[in-house]
């Protein structure tokens, strides 16, 4: 006869705000610490703990200090590849979009970043079609002439 074991998964405990509310309430910022364990970033659960003892009138000073101990501890990410430098070289992929409605593929296109040459939204970039390539520039500034002619 042969045994079989049962490995049960382990599954990461979701703590709430109210969690956090009840734990203060009974043993202050003691019984916060267990709670928080396993937590990389709970800034946001805090929050929302702070304005609901606040409201309640309880004092969340040292609440307040824990959130901001885990904010300077972690800092925002930064989504994407950093931004290129002037000099660097870089692959990019060449794109295509089905059109939805007509089921058709349309143009091919590059998504190009800007930042290097001071686009930002709604400026305008220059773009010369030679001989196998495509040179980006900033674009001359526009003028636009209103007569009342």
């Amino acid at each position: 006869m042969t045994s079989t074991s049962t490995v049960l998964a382990v599954r990461k405990v979701a703590v709430t705000h109210k969690d956090l509310t009840i734990a203060y309430m009974l043993e202050g910022i003691s019984g916060i610490g267990a709670l928080l364990a396993n937590h990389t970033n709970p800034v946001a659960i805090l929050e929302k703990t702070i304005s609901v003892l606040e409201e309640k009138g309880q004092d969340t000073t040292d609440l307040e200090n824990l959130k901001d101990q885990f904010a300077d501890a972690h800092s925002p990410g930064v989504r994407g590849r950093k931004s290129a430098v002037v000099g660097e070289s870089r692959n990019f992929t060449v794109q295509q979009i089905k059109n939805q409605k007509t089921n058709e593929m349309g143009e091919v296109f590059l998504h190009l970043p800007c930042g290097t040459l001071g686009g930002a939204k709604g400026s305008k970039i220059l773009a010369s079609f030679e001989d196998g390539k495509i040179v980006l520039t900033r674009g001359p500034a526009v003028a636009v002439v209103v007569s009342d002619a």
